[in-house]
């Protein structure tokens, strides 16, 4: 029996990979190496990730003007307006500077109890963890295996 023929072009886009971890509902997306050195580069490693982050947060807690710990800054345009903007993407770059002269590998740029993720409370549910890095994101259930945890960067 010949295998069954590839989707159309117009098809649904493919799954995200296999969840790294419990909770995950986002992806890590590798590639913020090259990403982070133009602005044009960033805003589209991280289109996706503002998006899910934005909705999944806009339901959960029926507002959308989060603060963001590493600029300072309140996402008072939305999450993905703020997490592609040019002044966000400089601030990544200073702190990851400040940090060190070099970018992580992405296996340490995952590990979501670094500096650059940063937590939102999900009032009676947990807190979302979000990757400024690599966009992924971990729901951390209050009472579940992902709760807990010293807030990484909050």
């Amino acid at each position: 029996r010949p295998p069954p023929p590839p989707p159309p072009a117009s098809a649904a886009p493919p799954t995200p990979p296999e969840q790294c971890r419990p909770g995950e509902i986002y992806p890590h997306a590798a590639g913020f190496e090259a990403a982070i050195a133009t602005k044009d580069g960033w805003r589209a490693h991280m289109e996706g990730a503002s998006r899910h982050f934005e909705d999944y947060m806009s339901k959960a807690t029926n507002k959308w003007d989060w603060d963001c710990k590493l600029c300072g800054k309140t996402m008072d345009q939305g999450a993905n307006n703020h997490l592609t903007s040019q002044s966000h993407w400089k601030v990544i770059w200073q702190k990851m500077q400040e940090l060190n002269s070099t970018l992580p590998p992405m296996h340490v740029a995952c590990e979501m109890s670094r500096p650059w993720v940063q937590r939102y409370e999900i009032p009676g549910r947990g807190r979302v963890a979000f990757n400024h890095l690599t966009g992924g994101q971990v729901l951390e259930e209050v009472g579940g295996c992902g709760g807990g945890g010293s807030g990484g960067g909050g």
